[in-house]
């Protein structure tokens, strides 16, 4: 049935077998499938909320059974008017998680933390928000993703130092690449915030070892710190300063190759990117030509500047 997308049939099937099912918590996983469905290729979120609600009742404080119904409501709602489904559903497992034989377990430390972060993505309130973050990292000090979550609040609030720890712990645990990656980005710029200028070029090219969108991305931070470098050191060599000028040949070499790499990067991501995506790569190649068109023309590249402008433009 699932491999001819019959996906009636499936719900249907899913749904029988949980009738039969002799144990609660098997019921409830098959209906939590179910819902997946629903959810997913029927597009049917308010028959997936109806089965999750069934499946929460079959489920008693399993804790994976409680997760899988949180995951799910939480696309079922897909961050619209029902989002307290999602809020109930974490919440759940919270309470679960906080009891019992579980409250000690690895699980249920586990547990604790994906739920207090899942939660604080649903609150209002940023201090309320901040709280729950830092429950989840005491739940739970080894969660990669709890330790991100505060570490981009932090930074939001302008709490580079708390926010730079954070990005640290975080990359130290458990992440997907992806994540590692974004982390890096965010970490470099928190490192240039509090002036760690060799710290964020080491996250930066560890990020641009990527080829991702955010590793293009991090192509082109370090290329504008370079471009950066090399205005400071033209408007001391237009001065005459003979050591400045030296400087700015090195200078030159290293930017250009900066700036080619990054915009070879954000223009091949670009090709076939989703549009917003592809807006923010395209705006960043924009703004890198731009700033190098300008510091040719300040050189008399003329040739070169007009190269860039044509990038740009």
């Amino acid at each position: 049935v699932y491999k001819r997308q019959r996906w009636p049939l499936l719900v249907a099937a899913l749904r029988a077998r949980a009738v039969r099912a002799v144990e609660p918590v098997a019921a409830a996983g098959l209906l939590v499938r179910a819902a997946e469905v629903l959810a997913g290729p029927l597009h049917d979120a308010a028959s997936a909320r109806a089965e999750l609600t069934r499946a929460g009742e079959l489920a008693g404080a399993d804790l994976s059974t409680l997760r899988a119904i949180a995951v799910a409501t939480a696309v079922a709602d897909g961050g619209g008017s029902h989002q307290g489904g999602a809020e109930r559903a974490w919440t759940a497992l919270l309470r679960a998680a906080e009891g019992g034989d579980a409250a000690e377990s690895a699980l249920g430390r586990t547990a604790r933390a994906e739920a207090w972060t899942a939660l604080a993505g649903l609150a209002s309130d940023d201090d309320e928000r901040g709280a729950m973050l830092r429950r989840a990292v005491a739940a739970d000090g080894t969660s990669g993703p709890a330790r991100l979550a505060l570490a981009r609040w932090a930074a939001r609030r302008g709490d580079h130092a708390q926010a730079i720890e954070q990005f640290a712990s975080a990359l130290a645990g458990g992440l997907d690449p992806a994540s590692r990656t974004r982390a890096e980005v965010d970490r470099a710029e928190c490192l240039l915030a509090v002036g760690d200028r060799a710290g964020a070029e080491g996250a930066l090219r560890r990020a641009s070892a990527e080829r991702t969108v955010t590793g293009a991305l991090a192509h082109a931070l370090l290329a504008r710190l370079a471009l950066d470098d090399l205005a400071g050191l033209s408007a001391v060599g237009d001065a005459g300063d003979l050591t400045a000028v030296a400087q700015l040949d090195g200078a030159i070499a290293s930017s250009e190759a900066d700036v080619d790499r990054a915009l070879e990067a954000l223009a091949e991501l670009a090709d076939g990117a989703p549009a917003a995506e592809r807006d923010e790569l395209d705006g960043r190649a924009c703004e890198l030509a731009t700033a190098r068109a300008r510091l040719r023309d300040r050189r008399g590249d003329r040739g070169g500047a007009a190269l860039d402008w044509e990038r740009a433009y």
